[in-house]
């Protein structure tokens, strides 16, 4: 509660209510009014973040709103509706205005998170010679590889980090 002056009074209330003023004139006499003020709740919206690899694509959704305006609109296959798909090159942060049917905004973020791609490399210890043909695979790739799908065309694969085909 503010006061502003004789006759202005300020509140900011979290929840509808009723006021009541009363007032006394010059002769004592009390006169009273109210005031019902609706007090209407601001949407609670929360998103999920995304993650994926280079080229990929994430899908993001937004729930607790009637209405969701995302932005920037940078990679993004919409900038309305709770669900959009983002095909960023790079990590960005999106934010997402939600209204509810009243009218009432709320905002929050979304994170998508770019992961750069595997930069693969393997030596091979002959790329060509008489049959049968022996090859070693080596995996010489600098990053933390965790898996490997080696696929020869000939039906076989494997899964071996080093490997020997013929």
């Amino acid at each position: 509660l503010t006061i502003i002056n004789d006759s202005t009074v300020v509140v900011n209330p979290n929840i509808s209510t009723y006021y009541i003023v009363s007032g006394t004139n010059v002769n004592g006499c009390i006169g009273y009014d109210t005031s019902w003020v609706n007090v209407i709740q601001r949407p609670n919206i929360s998103v999920t973040n995304g993650s994926m690899c280079e080229g990929g694509l994430s899908q993001l959704t937004a729930s607790g709103a009637s209405t969701y305006t995302w932005s920037p609109s940078s990679f993004l296959n919409t900038t309305s509706g709770n669900t959009v798909i983002s095909s960023s090159t790079e990590s960005i942060t999106y934010e997402i205005i939600g209204t509810s049917q009243d009218g009432c905004q709320d905002t929050t973020q979304s994170i998508v998170t770019v992961y750069p791609l595997s930069e693969i490399s393997f030596l091979m210890s002959d790329s060509s010679g008489c049959s049968p043909l022996t090859i070693d695979f080596i995996d010489q790739s600098t990053e933390n590889v965790t898996s490997w799908n080696w696929n020869f065309g000939d039906g076989v694969a494997h899964t071996f980090w080093r490997l020997r085909h013929c």
